[in-house]
């Protein structure tokens, strides 16, 4: 049954997504001018270093995030320069125009500029490369902002309207390029036109759009006043905070994320589960860290992460002999609207659905909840593995998505749609497992992809 199961997983995580996920916002509707990003990455990428370089001879001090010489992710100069680069889809060819760049384009700005009018002055005087397949959020500590994007022959500058100002991983001068909607930018959007702008809002705002697996590091900076908040692996429970100043003048350095964040082993007897969170007992914060737990005679029985108050990555188990038996690996799975509201919610473990699920539709009403049990889904207040539709729906009532299940396992035809009634996603599902071939479709109805499930073996977890 559990090999079955495996393919319940792809039903919801197969969708059309974004293929990159960055997100950066300015917000100065308060006394403050506050940056904040979401740096995603694949896990291939994700060994990005934080850099704190004093100043030299024709050079500001900086702090940022990437590899010292090749890469400069994003980052903060003492002049109260912000700059972060994300991607988006790429132009295939370009004009020679300007000087030719020696080095990444985010540092020499961080490096030479205090301000976004003299970052775009040097960028109009080079060829960006750089730019044929990213954009770019500047931001200083007055409050101006602007994202610049190029086409490949003309530079397109777009500044900050307003109290805000958002970036995530579609060019703003051309959606249809690609990567439009995003549901990150939407969320975004409605977050910061409705609230105060806080740092409690920009934290809240982060953990949101954060992306599960994806999310290596997110940064909080009060370019106002200099300081840096920084977030790792999106466990928004805990972070460290530097004052730019203080760093510089204590010599260059550099930090990987877990000398940023070691993390605390706690003993499984300290912790205990509420409301289906684990916290230390006596505190009122999800715990986040490592929980193990011993055998009798002292060696290590099991240990793993868990990151606010949810089990995370790989469990090991280990007999009384020191060898590991058996891994568990755990994700929490989100899915959202292109509007920005949840669309489901849930946890995997070894890539099958465990625990409580839900699945919302796009006016915040329930579409299905229930619970994952040995590998079958069960609907609240049912005793029975569930039989029958899963439907969700747009807000304007239009049918988002739709499955059977047959006895708690996927059976049948699988359909997404976009809001504008073209076809997102057509498929079908045998025994709880994808079969036969797969399309997925652009929002102007053309075809995408394919993806063919005929030859599927689902991966089977030992005991």
């Amino acid at each position: 049954m559990k090999i079955w199961f495996a393919g319940i997983v792809l039903a919801f995580c197969l969708l059309p997504t974004d293929v990159w996920a960055c997100s950066t916002f300015i917000a100065t509707g308060s006394n403050a001018v506050l940056v904040a990003n979401n740096k995603d990455l694949r896990p291939s990428d994700q060994n990005a270093m934080l850099f704190i370089s004093p100043a030299a001879s024709g050079r500001y001090g900086k702090m940022f995030w990437g590899r010292r010489h090749t890469l400069t992710q994003c980052g903060v100069n003492e002049a109260g320069l912000f700059v972060d680069v994300s991607p988006v889809p790429s132009v295939a060819s370009s004009l020679p125009k300007g000087t030719e760049l020696n080095a990444p384009l985010a540092s020499l700005l961080l490096d030479r500029c205090a301000t976004v009018e003299e970052a775009l002055d040097f960028i109009r005087q080079h060829h960006v490369r750089d730019l044929l397949k990213m954009h770019m959020m500047l931001s200083d500590k007055s409050g101006a902002s602007a994202i610049v994007e190029w086409d490949g022959s003309e530079l397109h500058v777009l500044p900050k309207s307003g109290a805000y100002q958002i970036m995530t991983n579609f060019r703003l001068s051309d959606p249809a390029m690609g990567g439009h909607p995003c549901y990150r930018y939407n969320s975004l959007l409605r977050m910061l036109r409705s609230e105060t702008h806080s740092p409690q809002l920009l934290r809240k705002a982060l953990d949101f759009t954060h992306q599960e697996d994806l999310t290596y590091y997110s940064n909080l900076i009060d370019l106002s006043e200099g300081s840096i908040t920084v977030f790792g692996n999106h466990n928004f429970g805990q972070s460290r905070t530097f004052v730019l100043a203080d760093m510089l003048q204590q010599g260059a350095q550099q930090f990987t994320l877990d000398e940023l964040f070691p993390q605390r082993r706690v003993d499984k007897s300290a912790l205990e589960l509420r409301n289906g969170l684990v916290y230390e007992i006596g505190s009122d914060t999800p715990f986040s860290g490592i929980c193990v737990q011993k055998h009798e005679n002292g060696t290590l029985l099991k240990e793993g992460l868990v990151k606010n108050g949810r089990c995370a990555g790989c469990w090991k188990y280990f007999d009384e002999d020191g060898v590991c038996i058996d891994e568990e690996n755990y994700r929490r799975v989100l899915l959202f609207f292109d509007s920005g509201h949840l669309r489901a919610e849930g946890m995997l473990k070894n890539n099958m659905m465990v625990g409580e699920w839900q699945w919302m539709n796009e006016d915040g009403t329930p579409a299905l909840k229930g619970k994952a049990i040995d590998g079958m889904f069960y609907r609240d207040g049912e005793n029975l593995p569930y039989s029958g539709k899963l439907t969700v729906t747009y807000r304007n009532g239009k049918t988002c998505s739709e499955r059977s299940f047959v006895r708690g396992l996927l059976d049948g035809e699988a359909l997404d749609w976009y809001d504008n009634g073209h076809v997102r996603v057509e498929g079908y599902f045998e025994d709880g497992r994808h079969a036969e071939r797969w399309r997925f479709y652009r929002r102007d109805g053309g075809l995408e992809r394919t993806m063919n499930y005929e030859d599927y073996v689902a991966p089977v977890h030992q005991k």
